[in-house]
């Protein structure tokens, strides 16, 4: 879906008579705008009649100035298949009078094609990425859950083995932590980067332990311990 380029009073206007009003179109969206609203750009399942979920990508947003009735707004727009789309409006609260939840919360609109076909209304920001179902009419949209990292670049990245192959240790959300032996006499602990796949010596030893790896824990979000309990 295009953004928009209505303003925003205009453009809620014409969500609430969605069968009437066609989707205009604008410029190509930047790919991300910052506070209000920065937790919004991820991705959303949206479930429409007889069940069919749709994964909403986000697309890009775009920043519309305040004018002498209305605060600026972000627009986030998020992209689906068959046609679907769905917009997300946060103000800026920088109007004259600005509610005490503008920058807090979010209008949702969902479209299909040219076509506005639901509104699901003004929502906390909180709610909206929450996870939870949020219904309006004969539709639905979610945060879409996280997906978990995947190791296999990692692990085609890896050192070949000369001893003993690499075992993953430890995996947080942002690194993999692999242990392997090139001698009988010698360890040693690399981590991969989750997104570059860069692989780097932690630890080169003579032995190295469970207790190694408090440092690499500290602080991290840990998905998978090899050493937990």
């Amino acid at each position: 879906m295009k953004p928009f380029s209505k303003t925003l009073a205009v453009l809620l206007a014409a969500a609430g008579t969605a069968a009437a009003q066609s989707v205009p179109s604008s410029p190509v969206a930047s790919k991300s705008c910052g506070d209000p609203g920065k937790e919004l750009e991820t991705s959303f399942e949206l479930t429409v009649p007889k069940g069919a979920r749709i994964k909403l990508v986000f697309a890009g947003c775009s920043e519309e100035g305040r004018n002498d009735y209305l605060s600026g707004y972000t627009e986030r727009y998020y992209q689906g298949s068959d046609g679907y789309g769905l917009t997300l409006v946060t103000g800026h609260g920088d109007g004259a009078y600005p509610a005490a939840n503008e920058q807090t919360s979010s209008d949702m609109l969902v479209s299909k094609g040219k076509e506005w076909i639901g509104r699901g209304g003004t929502i906390d920001n909180a709610k909206i990425v929450s996870g939870d179902s949020l219904k309006f009419g004969d539709l639905s949209v979610r945060a879409a859950k996280a997906e978990p990292p995947t190791i296999k670049e990692c692990e085609a990245a890896l050192p070949k083995p000369v001893y003993r192959g690499s075992e993953l240790w430890l995996l947080t959300k942002t690194k993999a932590y692999y242990y392997r032996e090139d001698c009988d006499i010698c360890a040693e602990l690399d981590s991969c980067d989750l997104q570059s796949h860069v692989i780097k010596e932690e630890i080169v030893a003579h032995s190295v332990d469970c207790s190694d790896l408090a440092k690499y824990k500290k602080g991290a979000d840990v998905i998978y311990d090899s050493c937990a309990k």
